[in-house]
């Protein structure tokens, strides 16, 4: 009897790995009180009985192929029970009936390979063939078939109710995809690592819908002017959803690409200003990676050359990523025992999957092998595709395994290589970036970013990380929200995936008052105007400045935001678009947020800030009341409000010019002849745009001056802007504020002007639009009215001369050789017509002259 129990509610840790074999293979269970015994399809690999053995195989034995069978073990008995425990922790991953089903299969081809994609919307898994050797029949030529099957297809395969196979679609992308190895979900569409093909054809990046027809577009295909070697793996930074891929040689090495003009490396490509930087070099062979919501994680082949060499090697590495996106401070994970780690994906406990020469290796989150899920081969890529199912491309064999593992959360904004499906409770979060790098041995491994948070809630609960963890301090950390995306699921969320998408965001923003472990740059500034820049987490924030957790919930937001200005005990939050302070007595604090798109007011800001505050000029509509003796806090947020208002004016200035130009441009067109007039639509598309430019503005000067008057409204908040005051103990009466008062009033006025400026110029642009819009119409009407004349004139002559000609070919006239029939014919024919044409025309001008 083992006195360990695998119970209905969990998996109990076991005393003896040996004991839980012994009881395995003899069939017995566990208990006899409830407690259930080893499933059908799991044996335990005792590591006590190989760790010495009577013959080990020599190393000129040990191949790329080579599967080792542990002793007391057959390579059929594997193949019969292909879930192997290694670890007690692994029956919690399998559950109580896990299932290996061959869903597909081939004799030779191996069509079943790299680039595997779920696409949830669809319950569809995209896959690439693998170029293969000439004797397989495949070979290089058929190596750009991207191919897709069905989920919901591959379930009933593999429950028997359907026999033979699941259907394998080839999918033809327009533009095709050339010679594809990497591949990712992203935003709805898949993006594919071509790796080309000769010297023509470049390797690229593409983007393909998932959809019929399949319509690709090519991001990127050079780097400045240097054709790619070969690109081969895809991953994605949930920070920015800056796009991460790497270019071996591989392409090179297998003949079908020129000699390289680029060394291996990482890169980083930003889809939407299209540039393009190195991430990390100096490696080997690069391949292989992923991002995952709150770290950053890379998983690579690395080896000295194409070939095996059992000597390199198969190291999974986790480093640390840097602010830049580099890669820094390694540590070694794992060690792949059977040939080189490739497709790595993390499920909802932070478990790490691999597929590897005998099949999927599991590691828990500190890199102890818990089990494998044997393929009799390697297992070149992978896929989860929905909780407790997974997709295997072992080349000529496609497997679905189902087991008790969940998916790790899906991420939306940056879908990545291989992500997985969510319907777990979002976990906690741990914010220290990680990349995880695998050094290999010769196959093509998987550059991945896993897509969970749970490795980060791992190293969250067991304490502290080592010092090889932590970064260098060589440059401030990139300021991030990382909290989960992942949100539970539901059947109605599964058919209608915008339903599942604002759940899975309202979750994320619920959580952002709670990440309070984020580390923001920023730049302390005190009385004096001296700076310096440093990071600081917003719980730290809080403490620091006397705030409360809410009143930073939206300081790091990447957006512009709600202008407010919050007033508390000995602080004041200034929120103004993209310009975030923090103001005390003796100083203040400018917090720099990454992902906006315009910073104009808090760059205007920082504009010879230590004059400023030295000398108390803000500048702008404040200086008719400012007083040299002014406090600090007042002088901060003069300065602050004035950036406001400089940026807004300037805003407006350029908005108001461009709305000009473009009026008189469309009245020169209106004014012009009927060829110029014809072009006013596109005037008139211009004019819309700069009016939307100057709608922003006019919204933006609206919210400011909302924020102000808020302010002016309250006697004990203006009161209480005297930080310094209140300091020394001297706190204002709530009616004692008139500086304060007259800097806001002076503020609100210029930000009141700027509204009224700009929403006089949109009166004039819509009275334009709705001008040319009538000018246009009578013009379309004009055109339609000669139509219908043309039309009528058409309708009398063929009524007419269709009695004509039913009088002439369907009877006996006997004027057939009369000189005169032709033109008494030809003539009432005419005349006919015109008497048609002209009642029609009549009642046309009847219809116009109608008066609603």
């Amino acid at each position: 009897m083992v006195s360990a129990q695998l119970t209905n509610a969990t998996f109990l840790p076991f005393v003896s790995l040996a004991a839980l074999f012994s009881a395995a293979t003899a069939g017995a269970s566990v208990t006899s009180d409830g407690a259930r015994s080893l499933p059908a399809q799991a044996q335990v690999i005792d590591s006590a009985k190989f760790a010495s053995i009577p013959s080990v195989a020599p190393p000129s034995e040990y191949n790329g192929t080579t599967v080792w069978v542990p002793p007391g073990t057959t390579r059929q008995g594997l193949k019969d029970r292909p879930f192997l425990v290694f670890d007690s922790e692994f029956l919690e991953i399998i559950g109580y009936d896990p299932k290996l089903a061959i869903i597909a299969e081939t004799e030779t081809d191996p069509i079943f390979h790299e680039a595997v994609v779920w696409v949830p919307a669809t319950d569809e898994v995209f896959f690439a063939q693998n170029a293969g050797s000439p004797a397989a029949g495949t070979g290089l030529n058929k190596s750009a078939i991207v191919q897709k099957v069905s989920v919901k297809e591959a379930l009933q395969v593999a429950s028997g109710n359907k026999t033979g196979h699941v259907t394998v679609q080839t999918v033809t992308s327009d533009p095709p995809v050339v010679n594809p190895n990497g591949g990712t979900n992203y935003k709805g569409n898949i993006l594919f690592a071509g790796e080309g093909m000769g010297n023509e054809t470049a390797s690229a990046l593409y983007s393909v819908n998932p959809l019929p027809p399949y319509n690709a577009t090519i991001l990127i295909n050079n780097f400045y002017g240097r054709q790619f070697n070969s690109l081969n793996d895809i991953g994605v930074n949930p920070r920015n959803s800056h796009i991460y891929f790497t270019d071996p040689l591989y392409g090179y090495f297998q003949a079908f690409r020129p000699p390289p003009v680029l060394p291996v490396q990482v890169y980083q490509f930003n889809p939407e200003t299209k540039a393009i930087t190195v991430a990390a070099s100096g490696f080997d062979q690069a391949n292989g990676k992923r991002t995952s919501q709150h770290r950053l994680f890379i998983y690579r082949a690395h080896h000295g050359f194409f070939g095996y060499d059992a000597a390199r090697p198969a190291t999974i590495y986790r480093f640390h990523v840097a602010r830049d996106g580099s890669f820094e401070n390694r540590i070694t994970f794992a060690f792949a025992d059977s040939g080189v780690p490739d497709g790595i994906h993390c499920d909802s406990k932070g478990n790490v999957y691999a597929g590897c020469g005998d099949g999927i290796h599991v590691w828990n989150p500190s890199g102890k092998l818990l089990g494998k899920i044997f393929t009799d081969g390697p297992a070149a890529n992978f896929q989860f595709v929905g909780d407790g199912k997974m997709i295997i491309c072992a080349e000529t064999r496609l497997y679905l395994a189902l087991f008790a593992a969940k998916a790790a959360p899906i991420q939306y904004t940056v879908q990545t290589a291989s992500i997985a499906p969510t319907s777990s409770i979002p976990e906690q979060v741990c914010h220290r970036p990680v990349v995880n790098i695998v050094r290999g041995m010769s196959a093509p491994a998987r550059l991945l970013f896993p897509g969970a948070s749970v490795y980060a809630r791992h190293l969250c609960r067991s304490g502290p990380p080592r010092r090889l963890w932590q970064p260098r301090r060589r440059s401030p950390v990139q300021p991030s929200r990382s909290y989960n995306t992942g949100a539970p699921g539901s059947d109605s969320d599964a058919q209608h995936p915008g339903g599942s998408s604002i759940l899975e965001r309202a979750v994320r923003i619920s959580l952002a008052p709670l990440n309070g472990h984020v580390e923001l740059q920023c730049t302390q500034c005190d009385a004096d105007g001296g700076a310096t820049t440093t990071t600081l987490s917003k719980a730290d924030m809080a403490r620091a400045y006397g705030l409360a957790a809410r009143d930073l919930q939206a300081i790091d937001l990447p957006s512009q935001g709600f202008p407010h200005i919050l007033v508390r005990a000995s602080t004041i939050l200034v929120h103004m678009f993209d310009l975030r302070l923090l103001i005390q007595a003796e100083r203040l604090l400018l917090l720099h947020v990454d992902g906006l798109a315009d910073t104009t007011i808090s760059r205007v800001f920082t504009y010879d800030l230590q004059n400023k505050l030295r000398s108390g000029g803000g500048g702008g509509g404040g200086g008719a009341h400012h007083k040299t003796s002014a406090s600090f806090e007042l002088r901060a947020l003069e300065a602050a409000l004035a950036a406001v208002a400089a940026g807004l004016e300037a805003a407006y200035l350029a908005a108001r010019a461009d709305v000009r130009a473009a009026l008189q441009h469309l009245d020169a067109q209106m004014a012009g002849d009927e060829e110029t007039t014809a072009s006013a639509h596109t005037g008139l598309r211009t004019l819309l745009d700069v009016a939307r430019r100057l709608a922003d503005i006019e919204q933006r000067a609206r919210l400011a001056r909302g924020a102000l008057e808020t302010l002016l409204r309250e006697d004990r908040d203006m009161a209480d802007l005297y930080l310094s005051d209140a300091a020394r103990g001297a706190r204002r009466a709530a009616d004692d504020h008139d500086e304060a008062e007259y800097l806001l009033e002076a503020y609100f006025r210029a930000h009141d002007a700027v509204v009224s400026e700009a929403a006089a110029l949109m009166a004039d642009v819509h009275r334009t639009a709705d001008t040319v819009r009538s000018v246009l119409a009578s013009r379309r009407n004009q055109i339609m009215l000669l139509e219908t004349k043309v039309e009528i004139a058409m309708l009398g002559m063929a009524a007419a001369t269709l009695v004509a000609g039913w009088y002439g070919m369907n009877t006996v006239n006997f004027v057939e050789e009369s000189l005169s029939a032709f033109v008494v014919v030809v003539t009432g024919s005419v005349f006919g017509g015109g008497v048609i044409s002209m009642v029609l025309l009549r009642r046309l001008r009847n219809i116009r002259r109608k008066k609603i």
